[in-house]
């Protein structure tokens, strides 16, 4: 479970990946829908049409949008990183890539990675996030016949709802006490 921190402080932990629980994935959908659709979306649907002011496309910064596959280039060369911030862009207008940067490395048999994220609202979106780099990581591993390893993931702002953890407390001790 989530200890809940101070808004606002980074959070720094690591995860064993393959652990990621499909049983927590499916809760969490139930809860939070909407936020798992619109992260599958943002990190695996290049747009088709323009984008309301809520909506990032991660996949297009990761493909597309700097004119170079960097998901690509960041899976044949562990030496690589993906980063979706654009200064000339992210510093004057909205909305800013939370997701920013995207590591992989190759330790003995296994591939770990390490992300970045510029702000994250703990309770609505790490599960999606988590899912989205596991998926990420399953997609540079399978190439070079590698097992899913480690994740470091770092946020340097993070935030949530007072009731969206209340609603994930109360629906959690529910599903304890069947």
């Amino acid at each position: 479970m989530l200890n809940v921190v101070e808004q606002h402080e980074p959070v720094l932990f690591e995860l064993d990946i393959k652990l990621l629980s499909t049983k927590l994935v499916a809760y969490h959908e139930r809860l939070f829908s909407w936020h798992a659709k619109d992260t599958r979306r943002s990190f695996f649907v290049l747009p088709k049409t323009e984008l309301n002011k809520f909506q990032f496309s991660y996949a297009d910064r990761m493909t597309e949008y700097f004119g170079i596959n960097q998901f690509q280039k960041a899976c044949f060369d562990y030496s690589k990183i993906i980063c979706t911030w654009d200064p000339k862009v992210d510093l004057f207008k909205s909305p800013k890539p939370c997701f920013l940067i995207l590591k992989f490395k190759r330790s003995g048999d296994k591939l770990d990675a390490t992300v970045i994220f510029r702000n994250r609202d703990l309770i609505r979106r790490m599960v999606p996030n988590l899912l989205a780099i596991q998926t990420l990581m399953r997609t540079a591993a399978v190439d070079k016949k590698l097992k899913l390893g480690i994740l470091i993931d770092y946020s340097l702002n993070t935030f949530y709802k007072q009731e969206d953890y209340e609603r994930w407390i109360s629906l959690n001790k529910r599903s304890k006490n069947k």
